[in-house]
């Protein structure tokens, strides 16, 4: 359905024109608005005169807005069939789903990103071509490239066993990871490990800035030897919470050539 939407207005290059895309489904405007953080929100989808409106949250970046704007976008089907209905989480993910195709659609962000090598440099280029944040970009490159490669999150916090015992100091970890379908390990021994103070990653975080290097991924999950770049970040919008942002790829003997 989404796909059939973006029929309706094709582009070649730049973001997808979402107030067209959204005036199609019957969206008066899109405006961005003050939500309060305690709903949760980022957009909100609004009844009006026979339509809607979308109001996104001002305090956000443009990039997230524009997904917010997209996955109410996706919301106007779902009120097709229960206009009154409550989203469910079911609904919630799909129009997650919808908010990516709407906005990184497969047909122009796959050959984008084929055209270009796999690295954080290539992922901001397609942050800036569809006006998209880095962590959705370099999400949707996982998706589409044929480089066995893994977009990693650390950042400082305790294992799930040492909130629960209120003990433990926090460590460097990788909190979130989306690796791509060549990727050798399926399983989520990523997760929760502590990460080296002294590999690619860890020196990234802590000085907040970009590295790059060949190593081991800094977690004692896995051996062997891979292609990491690493950049600081913060959550949200650059004054929060210290994190990292990690692609990497290999094992380097499975990639040999790339």
């Amino acid at each position: 359905m989404c796909e059939d939407l973006l029929a309706q207005c094709p582009t070649d290059r730049g973001p997808s024109p979402l107030p067209v895309l959204a005036s199609c489904r019957g969206v008066r405007g899109i405006r961005p608005r003050l939500i309060s953080p305690v709903t949760g929100c980022s957009g909100l989808l609004i009844p009006q005169d026979g339509g809607y409106l979308i109001a996104v949250c001002e305090a956000q970046p443009q990039s997230r807005q524009n997904f917010s704007a997209a996955h109410e976008i996706v919301h106007t089907f779902f009120r097709e069939v229960r206009p009154a209905a409550t989203a469910s989480p079911e609904e919630e993910r799909l129009c997650d789903l919808g908010a990516v195709a709407l906005t990184m659609p497969v047909a122009r962000f796959g050959p984008f990103l084929r055209a270009r090598p796999l690295c954080l440099a290539s992922v901001d280029e397609c942050c800036r071509e569809f006006a998209v944040s880095i962590t959705a970009a370099g999400r949707r490159a996982m998706e589409l490239t044929d480089v066995p490669a893994c977009l990693f999150v650390g950042q400082k916090a305790q294992t799930l066993a040492q909130a629960r015992a209120g003990s433990g100091a926090p460590q460097l970890r990788i909190v979130k990871w989306w690796p791509s379908a060549q990727w050798p390990f399926a399983d989520d021994s990523h997760l929760n490990l502590p990460v080296s103070p002294r590999s690619v990653i860890g020196q990234a975080f802590a000085c907040q800035d970009h590295r790059a290097g060949q190593g081991s991924l800094g977690t004692p999950f896995r051996a062997g030897t891979y292609a990491i770049e690493a950049r600081g970040s913060r959550y949200p919008h650059g004054t929060g919470v210290r994190r990292v942002l990690a692609l990497a790829r290999g094992p380097l003997a499975d990639v040999h050539g790339e």
